[in-house]
């Protein structure tokens, strides 16, 4: 570490202080090195979040509206013996035996093909059909990694999201009688 010369006029405590200041152009090119490290984690971190966010508030309820009757509300009658309460029994797949999810590849994901009607056709009534923008949902959360956070978090998110007064969905008003 550099040290600054002690001159004739400088004392001993004066050169105690001086020596951090010397120090500061090294500390600075360390933590402006670590900093992208920093970042990346920081970046990371955020995206696993939204990422999280994103499957409870919007891939889970879809799945539980559009796919659950079929495949999970009753496990003694499961159609194509595909089950969608977990990411394990996607992983699993049906009766077909193949996984009914690939994290990470949207395209080569059976439910991203059923629910985009591509090859399959899931839900099979056009009228249950899912839009392009829930469609879209699905499948950045595929390409996402398919993230599916445990019990606590998802809850956890759910609190958080009721906090929350204006969101990509509307404004959370006050009223005389609550929130609405």
């Amino acid at each position: 570490f550099p040290i600054l010369p002690r001159s004739k006029t400088m004392n001993s405590t004066t050169a105690r202080r001086r020596k951090p200041l010397a120090l500061m152009p090294m500390v600075a090119v360390l933590v402006s090195a670590a900093m992208p490290s920093l970042q990346g984690q920081e970046n990371e971190s955020t995206s696993k979040v939204a990422e999280q966010r994103h499957f409870t508030l919007k891939v889970l309820p879809l799945l539980t509206e559009k796919c659950l009757g079929c495949h999970g509300a009753d496990t003694d009658d499961l159609k194509g013996e595909f089950d969608v309460r977990s990411l394990e029994a996607l992983l699993k797949g049906g009766e077909s035996e193949e996984p009914g999810l690939v994290p990470g590849n949207a395209a080569d994901s059976p439910i991203y093909q059923a629910v985009t009607w591509d090859g399959l056709e899931m839900p099979p009534k056009e009228n249950d059909r899912l839009t392009e923008e829930q469609c879209e949902m699905v499948r950045r959360w595929i390409e996402a990694g398919a993230p599916w956070p445990n019990e606590e978090t998802q809850d956890a998110i759910r609190m958080a999201e009721r906090e929350v007064k204006v969101n990509d969905e509307g404004t959370l008003v006050s009223t005389s009688g609550g929130l609405s």
